[in-house]
């Protein structure tokens, strides 16, 4: 019987995966941009994606195992500055340029944790923002 309760359990654990999702829409492409924050017990993964539903792993998902990164949409650009993961960035699905820049490549990266609200990006995940908050003290 205990093994019964065991197996349940684990395949509920599987299943139950917390999605927070920020949608991005670029006016001048008529399109949306789904970034998606995914936890689930095993691992915590970010998705950019034109599809709302669905998790990952859909032909329309991008998963980056990226702790976190900045954004911004500027004229028809998404701007995304974050950790080596540019594969994950490089991607001709989307109508919408997308140009990402690693953290390593800035040359005052300091400075861009000190304004990145200032100079319009947001955090993604929400939640990690206080990584750039702390490191720029």
């Amino acid at each position: 019987m205990s093994k019964i309760y065991f197996i349940i359990i684990s395949i509920l654990l599987i299943s139950c995966d917390k999605v927070d999702i920020v949608t991005i829409y670029n006016e001048k492409q008529d399109e949306k941009i789904y970034l998606k924050h995914i936890t689930s017990f095993d691992r915590e993964v970010n998705v950019l994606s034109l599809s709302k539903y669905g998790f990952h792993n859909s032909s329309a998902d991008y998963e980056t195992q990226l702790e976190f990164f900045l954004y911004k949409l500027e004229n028809d650009t998404l701007y995304i500055y974050g950790g080596w993961d540019y594969e994950v960035f490089n991607i001709k699905k989307f109508k919408t340029n997308i140009k990402y820049t690693e953290f390593a490549e800035i040359n005052n990266e300091d400075f861009l944790f000190k304004n990145y609200k200032k100079l319009g990006y947001k955090v993604f995940p929400k939640e990690k923002e206080y990584i750039i908050i702390n490191s720029s003290k």
